[in-house]
């Protein structure tokens, strides 16, 4: 997971969530090979959970945009090319 790097330095969170759902938020700048590989490792073993908002095909590419842009999302929207539109 990223914070900043794609949507800009301020990242809004309820805090009120994260406290009634024990979630901890864990992070650092910068990143190395051996830290990239440990996420790559954490990744594949299901150790993240990441909220996803909707799974667009790919003729929907602009939606995606348009809600992302309107910041319409709470999660992560996946475009699969392989979903028919």
């Amino acid at each position: 997971m990223t914070a900043g790097a794609h949507g800009g330095g301020d990242v809004t969170l309820d805090a009120k969530l994260l406290y009634h759902r024990r979630i901890r938020i864990l992070g650092a700048a910068g990143s190395n090979t051996e830290n990239v590989l440990a996420a790559l490792e954490g990744a594949g073993a299901g150790l993240f959970r990441m909220e996803i908002e909707d799974i667009l095909p790919l003729e929907r590419l602009q939606e995606a945009y348009a809600r992302l842009e309107n910041r319409d999302v709470r999660g992560k929207i996946i475009i699969d090319p392989g979903l028919d539109g």
